[in-house]
Order: structure tokens, then C-alpha cells, then sequence
């Protein structure tokens, strides 16, 4: 119980920060101690970039230049 307490003030400070919860490294103690939170910050995040087709094939390294998390690069023409 103690170590879910900690566990939830730290993670207090985090949010309060704007940081996720991922983002901390976290023992295997510490995640099952607060898994019953359920935390959507504390959830893995997939991020997925929708370029123009002419910059698929530069993939990654060209988004890199924008300072964002490494993410799958797609190219999808909307319908609407």
C-alpha cells in the first residue's frame, strides 16, 4: 500500500508537469503496485505521421527534423 501511495504522488507531480506516465522507468514492483489505476498516460503510445506521398520514402528521418517521438510514416488521401 505504502509503495502505491508513492507510487500515485509521484505520478501526481508528473501529470501536473504535462509529462505521461510512460515516460517514467518504472520497476515491475511499481507497475503491479499501481496497475489497478489505470492511467491512460501510463499506456504504451503508438504515433503514426501522415505525410504526403513524396515524403514516405524519406521515412523517419525527415520527420525527425521536428523533434517527435519515432512513429510509423504513412501516406493516406482522405475521402471526405
Amino acid at each position: 500500500m505504502r509503495l502505491r501511495l508513492e507510487c500515485a504522488s509521484r505520478y501526481l507531480s508528473l501529470l501536473n508537469e504535462g509529462k505521461m506516465i510512460s515516460t517514467l522507468e518504472r520497476s515491475d514492483e511499481e507497475k503491479d503496485a499501481t496497475e489497478n489505476l489505470i492511467c491512460l498516460t501510463s499506456k504504451p503510445m503508438l504515433y503514426v505521421y501522415n505525410v504526403s506521398e513524396d515524403q514516405v520514402d524519406k521515412g523517419y528521418m525527415e520527420i525527425s527534423d521536428y523533434d517527435l517521438p519515432e512513429g510509423v510514416v504513412i501516406s493516406v488521401k482522405s475521402g471526405i
